[in-house]
């Protein structure tokens, strides 16, 4: 199936105009990347790693209002399930008990199992079964951390709240993403704005995201202003250990992330 997903993919690509400044025709560069994508996805089938969390909340004035850090072991198998064992939670300097830990939880994760089975999450736009759904366009090339690269804007050809508009920084050695920064194409009411960027790094011989940082403004108005916040997520992972053999069965009875 995958192979079917990569090669349908290659073939959405095939009319796509050369980049005259870099000798290499921007074809070349996305069928590439997709190929890179298919192979570091195929490589990695499932995971486990730990996360370190800091979750900040500012008011409309700028102030700080809460502060959250965490630290979790994630499960991962696949694109479709994650779970998360948290070691602690320290809210705005106190580190939370048992218990406390569980209702935090329940409000990070915002459902049961039930509904959050279903939950899509945002895609890499070079993922073989994304790749369609995105029109794409040469942004020039640039260092990344010292590295040579190369730019690639990414726009969905509709909108939608679960598609990405941005950019994507790629090695022009190997083809691998340095960075991924977008925005949401089609955002909630509530959501003013929403950036998120993923920073990628090279564990051994395992390319697997290094950051995650979100960024976003939520204004719930009415008649009145009930809400406005500016929220930001950042998590920075390591010491992952790749293809572990998750069982399905592990992630049964949890509520996924």
């Amino acid at each position: 199936m995958k192979t079917v997903l990569l090669l349908t993919a290659l073939t959405m690509l095939a009319a796509l105009a050369p980049d005259s400044s870099s000798g290499i025709e921007f074809k070349e560069i996305l069928d590439k990347t997709v190929e890179r994508e298919f192979q570091n996805d195929s490589a990695v089938r499932d995971a486990v790693y730990t996360a370190d969390g800091l979750y900040t909340e500012l008011n409309d004035e700028g102030k700080r209002v809460k502060e959250v850090r965490t630290k979790r072991t994630v499960y991962r198998k696949g694109s479709d399930k994650s779970y998360s064992e948290y070691s602690y939670i320290y809210v705005d300097g106190k580190k939370l008990t048992g218990e406390e830990m569980k209702k935090e939880t329940a409000k990070m994760r915002g459902g049961d199992k039930d509904k959050n089975k279903d939950k899509k999450s945002l895609m890499s736009p070079f993922n073989p079964a994304a790749i369609g759904n995105y029109n794409f366009s040469y942004a020039g090339s640039a260092d990344w951390n010292g590295q040579p690269s190369w730019m690639i804007d990414f726009r969905p050809k509709v909108p939608d709240e679960t598609l990405g508009k941005g950019r994507a920084w790629i090695s022009r050695s190997d083809y691998n993403i340095f960075c991924l920064e977008f925005g949401i194409s089609k955002m909630p009411w509530m959501l003013k704005n929403f950036n998120m960027k993923i920073v990628y790094a090279d564990y051994g011989g395992y390319w697997l995201p290094g950051e995650l940082e979100m960024k976003m403004r939520v204004k719930i108005k009415l008649l009145l202003t009930f809400a406005d916040k500016h929220l930001t997520f950042k998590d920075i992972y390591t010491g992952y250990k790749p293809n572990g053999g998750i069982r399905d069965s592990f992630f049964k009875d949890k509520v996924l992330d």
